[in-house]
């Protein structure tokens, strides 16, 4: 198999039907990764300074199938600096074909790589350096239909432990830090971009297709607040932004909504003003919802009620209602009730109320005109 022949098989195993096995994590082609024993769940986090990850398997007809007709198994690490690995596929039983996939936020490949017989004999080997990020390697054979058992070692080794990602000035007078990861550790602390009194840490990621996201910001050092909002290609903000303070569990923030194709912006912060300390920020595709309108109720309304997880749209703007009953649209965010009537928003005159419904997490809108 080539990679790129499971890039395409997995789109297609995408439309199929999903491809499901015990301890997975699902993706939006139809196939699961694993994470490799012994590492955090689900990201498979390696903080250096030097790891060394083994693993043993078997290739049969349980494994996914791709169109080259070989099968194979993926495995998900994250690497919080960028490193440099030594990945060997060794087998006497098969002739290993071995990949490495860079992937962003939104399940979408960056980077490839891929071998056949650089290492010993027919064995596959790849040798490089690469960036902070998280990837896929991809334990494959050569012939159609080969299985058996393989093992796989991987030596990695800290290269750079300040970040190596491209920080680019905004119009707003704060810098943004592009980066398309969908696991980041950062730490907000004096000398950060202050705004409304609180620290913020700004990143940009891109949308290539359609998909659906949960955003969650978490800290066990602060009272979490998380914004996100679209980016014009002028670098001004586009009409969508959305604010998130204890959506997530406990005081963590979490935002889960539909992206089209475009560039946003992510906001860091604390929900107190002067709030430091370090912060996760994961980046999950909900594959429940990515391809459908699942969770979107059209154009908001009187008397429309909105449970957790759905969402209607109001000019421009989503209405959402978190898994904790928290209601959010622009820049309001409340646990009762928002009351935007005859406020005017980019210049836009609004009229609308919502409230949270007794005894539920489920909201009802009561004004939309």
């Amino acid at each position: 198999m080539r990679i790129w022949g499971l890039i395409a098989v997995i789109l297609l195993l995408a439309g199929a039907g999903s491809i499901r096995a015990a301890g997975g994590i699902g993706t939006i082609y139809g196939v699961d990764v694993f994470v490799p024993p012994g590492l955090s769940y689900p990201w498979g986090v390696i903080s250096g300074p030097s790891d060394l990850i083994e693993l043993q398997g078997t290739l049969d007809a349980n494994d996914a199938l791709d169109l080259d007709d070989t099968y194979f198994e993926t495995w998900q690490v994250t690497f919080l600096y960028d490193s440099r690995v030594d990945i060997r596929l060794d087998s006497r039983e098969i002739d290993p074909y071995l990949g490495l996939i860079r992937v962003d936020s939104t399940q979408q490949a960056i980077d490839i790589w891929e071998d056949d017989d650089s290492g010993p004999g027919f064995n596959a080997r790849i040798k490089t350096d690469i960036q902070a990020g998280t990837y896929w390697i991809v334990v494959n054979s050569w012939d159609e239909f080969d299985t058996g058992e393989w093992s796989l070692a991987m030596d990695s080794s800290t290269i750079n432990r300040d970040s190596s990602f491209r920080t680019i000035p905004t119009r707003y007078g704060v810098s943004v830090q592009e980066n398309p990861n969908p696991y980041i550790l950062g730490e907000l602390r004096p000398g950060d971009f202050v705004y409304d009194s609180r620290f913020v840490d700004l990143y940009q990621f891109y949308v290539s297709e359609n998909v659906a996201l949960q955003i969650d910001l978490t800290s066990a050092q602060f009272d979490t607040r998380l914004m996100l909002a679209n980016v014009l290609r002028d670098g001004s903000l586009g009409s969508l932004f959305l604010l998130d303070e204890d959506g997530g569990e406990s005081t963590n923030a979490r935002i889960t909504r539909s992206f089209e194709p475009g560039t946003y912006f992510m906001v860091a912060s604390s929900d107190t003003a002067g709030g430091s300390g370090r912060y996760e920020i994961s980046v999950s595709v909900d594959i429940g919802r990515t391809g459908n309108s699942r969770g979107d109720l059209g154009a908001c309304r009187a008397g429309l009620v909105v449970n957790p997880g759905d969402s209607c749209a109001y000019k421009g703007q989503d209405f959402t209602v978190s898994s904790s009953g928290r209601g959010s649209i622009a820049f309001f965010s409340a646990g009762n009730s928002i009351d935007a009537r005859g406020g005017t928003i980019n210049g836009v005159l609004w009229n609308f109320y919502a409230s949270r419904n007794r005894g539920s997490n489920s909201w009802t809108v009561h004004v939309a005109d």
